[in-house]
């Protein structure tokens, strides 16, 4: 299966290199794993990966059941690429979950 990236490479459509002045935010910046998809993703071993590409926010956040709806969230951080991403731990079974800018 082609990740998200691959199918945007193939399209033509190359992502940039996320400058540092468009980010400025307190989230911390940090290479995503080679493996990311985009999306939520049961990674396994009671793991799950949130990744969303937006190198115009300045901020993203996972809320959800498993943080009680807690505002702001889980923040999640930003690669050079402007992929936002976090990999959290939870209990198997369903979760309800919402991507907050």
């Amino acid at each position: 299966m082609k990740s998200d990236q691959d199918k945007q490479r193939d399209s033509g459509f190359e992502q940039e290199r996320l400058p540092e002045e468009t980010v400025e935010t307190v989230m911390p910046r940090a290479q995503a794993p080679d493996d990311l998809e985009m999306g939520a993703r049961d990674r396994g071993e009671g793991k799950v990966s949130f990744a969303l590409w937006a190198p115009w926010k300045k901020s993203v956040h996972v809320i959800g059941d498993f943080c009680n709806w807690e505002q702001p969230g889980l923040p999640l951080a930003v690669s050079d690429q402007g992929v936002w991403w976090t990999i959290i731990d939870l209990p198997p079974g369903e979760h309800a979950y919402q991507i907050s800018f």
